[in-house]
C-alpha cells in the first residue's frame, strides 16, 4: 500500500514511540530507518498496485503512480531480500520495524522483490 508520509527513527525505542503514539495512523504514515521526503499530494484513485505474483521467495507487482510515492510491502525485513523497479536495483528501507519499503517513481512499474 502506498502512504503520504514517512517518519523517521533514531532508535527502536524512538521507532516504538512513533509507532504506539495515538496520532500515528498507519493507513497514511510510514515509519522508517532513513528520512525520505514525499510529495504532499493525495493519493488518487488512479495510483494503482495489482500483485501480478506471491511466492515464498519472490513477489512481483504492477504499480501505477502519479507522483513519486512510497510503497510499503506486507512482509518481513530480513537480510537477504533484494527489490528491483524496472530490472533496476533499489535499496528495500526497514519499515515500521518490521516490513519492507520502497520508493516509487512516478509512471507505470514492475516491482520485483526477491530472496537472494
Amino acid at each position: 500500500y502506498f502512504v503520504n508520509k514517512t517518519d523517521s527513527y533514531k532508535s527502536l525505542q524512538n521507532a516504538y514511540n512513533l509507532l504506539f503514539d495515538h496520532n500515528f495512523n498507519p493507513e497514511n504514515t510510514a515509519i522508517t530507518d532513513q528520512q525520505i521526503r514525499l510529495s504532499e499530494l493525495p493519493i488518487s484513485s488512479e495510483e494503482k498496485i495489482r500483485l501480478d505474483l506471491y511466492s515464498d521467495n519472490e513477489i512481483l507487482l504492477s504499480v501505477q503512480t502519479e507522483v513519486e510515492r512510497f510503497l510499503v510491502i506486507a512482509n518481513l525485513f530480513y537480510n537477504g531480500w533484494k527489490a528491483e523497479v524496472d530490472g533496476k536495483s533499489v535499496d528495500l528501507v526497514k519499515t515500521d520495524i518490521i516490513l519492507q519499503g520502497l520508493l516509487i517513481p512516478a509512471g507505470l512499474h514492475n516491482v520485483k522483490l526477491y530472496f537472494k
